[in-house]
């Protein structure tokens, strides 16, 4: 069995909406543990349905579901040197992620 021994190229996905914490306190837990990311901000609400949509067509990541912000991903490096792209969707699911040790690999 392969472990991740190596995260790269992390991006967090926000977009404006009514309820807009889950972006801020995701945008913040990533900054406040020194994470290096790429903010990639979708503040057109007319935008947001085509971003879940192209996401739905990344096969390599096995059509993740998105369908609400914040979005984030990454590629994972295994042991045996294969890469995988890996998506949290929502605040929560990121927050309780393993995110901040593995960003330390």
């Amino acid at each position: 069995m392969s472990n991740i021994v190596k995260i790269k190229d992390i991006y967090l996905c926000t977009g404006l909406h009514e309820d807009n914490n889950g972006n801020r306190h995701a945008f913040d837990y990533l900054t406040n543990n020194s994470i290096k990311f790429t903010h990639l901000a979708y503040w057109d609400p007319s935008q947001h349905q085509e971003i879940f949509d192209s996401f739905k067509t990344w096969h390599d990541a096995g059509n993740p579901d998105t369908g609400e912000f914040p979005i984030l991903y990454y590629t994972a490096i295994d042991s045996d040197y294969n890469s995988s792209r890996v998506f949290l969707v929502g605040g929560e699911a990121i927050l309780n992620s393993t995110i901040v040790e593995l960003s330390k690999l």
